[in-house]
């Protein structure tokens, strides 16, 4: 456990921990834009262990569309964001609306 978040306990056919990658950094498209950004590296790892990955969209698991607005986290990190430890931060959109509310951590 991490705060009040689950940790997935996912395992492959040979039981082995599962990892989680971006999709898109293996040629989904679930960006904002639409489009999927893929990188050389995760695919040359994801296609040499392709049994040990969940592919996932975290901000599609957050809710949001695709396409949608741009939006980055600001005062804080990424792992603070999905751990809610208590770190204000909040997630804004380009045109400077605040998507999540301390509350939503």
């Amino acid at each position: 456990m991490y705060g009040d978040c689950a940790t997935l306990n996912l395992k492959n056919n040979n039981n082995k921990p599962m990892k989680l990658i971006s999709a898109c950094l293996l040629g989904v498209a679930c960006r904002y834009d639409g489009k999927s950004k893929p990188c050389e590296k995760a695919l040359k790892i994801f296609n040499q262990n392709k049994n040990e990955f969940v592919l996932v969209c975290p901000e599609q698991l957050g809710g949001l569309s695709t396409p949608r607005v741009p939006s980055e986290i600001q005062n804080s990190t990424g792992e603070e964001v999905l751990f809610g430890n208590g770190i204000t931060a909040a997630l804004l959109k380009q045109n400077g609306f605040k998507v999540s509310t301390d509350l939503d951590l």
